[in-house]
């Protein structure tokens, strides 16, 4: 210590010090809270439905719903060419003519080369039903519940304009029975016919609710879950 220095610019440097101390002690300590808290949100996206490419189709299946289904979907198969894409319905169906563009989109992510996993829990019912069938493998929850019925639309109009719609949606049940047909006969290795025509019995002209021990043995899913 120089003996000329006067005692108070020492103990001024010896604060000035601390301060600076105190200050990158600090800043050291933020550093590792928002390094813990960047760590922490990573795990949680890390542990979230979209990491893992899982959407969950909880509404009503509408022009909306679709849409936003199918730009999440864009989403994953346009970053992760033929990653594994789930899809999990939770839903009371809905519009037909949203419901069977959002079946051909799931068809064009499958011709892409992405695995499409579907399935339900709560219910699939009516369209969220139809929906459930675009799977390459289809599961159901052991408690959740599927609803098959004939397509209803309310119409008003003319009685030319009431053929015509009757006639569409006639064009439109069709399509929808040959799904069923289809996808059940491949699970169960009966005739497509036969198939077709129990399903026709079963929903004609009422609601046909099936559990999935049901669901399993018609066909109707791969898996319970």
């Amino acid at each position: 210590m120089d003996a000329q220095t006067p005692d108070y610019v020492y103990l001024a440097q010896k604060r000035k010090l601390e301060a600076e101390a105190t200050f990158y002690e600090e800043q050291a300590r933020k550093e590792r809270v928002e390094a813990a808290m960047a760590e922490r949100k990573w795990n949680d996206i890390q542990a979230g439905d979209p990491y893992h490419r899982v959407y969950r189709f909880t509404q009503a299946v509408g022009e909306k719903s679709a849409k936003e289904c199918i730009d999440q979907l864009n989403l994953w198969r346009r970053q992760e060419p033929g990653c594994e894409i789930e899809v999990i319905f939770s839903s009371p169906g809905g519009d037909v003519v949203s419901g069977m563009a959002l079946w051909d989109y799931f068809n064009d992510v499958k011709k892409e080369g992405h695995r499409l996993i579907t399935g339900s829990q709560g219910y699939a019912a009516s369209m969220a039903g139809i929906l459930l069938q675009a799977g390459d493998v289809r599961w159901i929850g052991r408690e959740s519940y599927m609803l098959i019925h004939e397509i209803s639309a309310g119409m008003m109009g003319s009685f030319g304009e009431l053929e015509d719609r009757m006639k569409w949606m006639e064009k439109v049940q069709e399509r929808i029975l040959d799904i069923f047909a289809v996808r059940c006969a491949r699970a169960t290795n009966e005739s497509i016919p036969v198939v077709r025509k129990r399903i026709e019995k079963n929903w004609k002209r009422t609601d046909w609710w099936i559990d999935s021990t049901e669901a399993l043995r018609l066909g109707l899913v791969d898996e319970v879950h």
